[in-house]
């Protein structure tokens, strides 16, 4: 009789050693995916800075453009106020034909000169305008990749601590019918 109460006792702290590392095990393997999941966050998060860290020179080439396309146009408003003032517009007045030919010739070269400029501008301008359109779809994509896969992860997460502590109660529950069955056995041995 001793030997079997010792036997079951040995059976019981033997299935509480075990169920307790189940449990540590258990603990270590949910902190281990919540450590996962900081890491593919970050990872993530250095995907897209490195992302946008590599738009930020073409928009600042843009914006050195148009300062350079700015300073031209206004150059050019000045010489064509230049010219245009040297022309004689008083009654009377007499000119020199040659020169208004230069003046309205140079004029003209200078007008399509700022107009295939700002053809050009305007080309780029748009492309810029559409890579950043795209950068801004890709981004608001990826931000909301990001927080799905979080949200999924987050799920897992607590799925798997639900599944330890579900696997810990079927444990527990073994456990104790054991040692109702090592009791009922005892029970129903005769007694000397």
């Amino acid at each position: 009789m001793r030997v079997l109460k010792a036997l079951s006792t040995k059976q019981v702290n033997t299935t509480n050693n075990f169920y307790n590392a189940w449990i540590n095990v258990s603990e270590l393997r949910n902190s281990n995916v919540n450590k996962r999941i900081k890491v593919q966050v970050l990872m993530q998060s250095l995907k897209l800075a490195s992302i946008l860290n590599g738009q930020i020179n073409p928009l600042e080439e843009c914006s050195t453009l148009d300062k350079d396309h700015e300073g031209f146009l206004i150059g050019a408003i000045k010489a064509l106020k230049a010219s245009t003032l040297r022309l004689p517009i008083v009654g009377g007045a007499k000119v020199d034909i040659q020169e208004v030919k230069d003046a309205v010739h140079s004029a003209v070269v200078l007008m399509q000169t700022i107009s295939s400029s700002i053809c050009s501008l305007l080309a780029k301008t748009e492309e810029i305008s559409s890579q950043v359109a795209e950068l801004t779809q890709a981004a608001a994509l990826e931000q909301a990749l990001l927080d799905q896969s979080g949200h999924l992860l987050s799920i897992v997460a607590a799925l798997h601590v639900k599944q330890c502590s579900l696997r810990g109660c079927i444990l527990q529950l073994r456990k104790d019918k054991c040692h109702a069955t090592a009791l009922a056995d005892h029970c129903s041995l005769p007694h000397d």
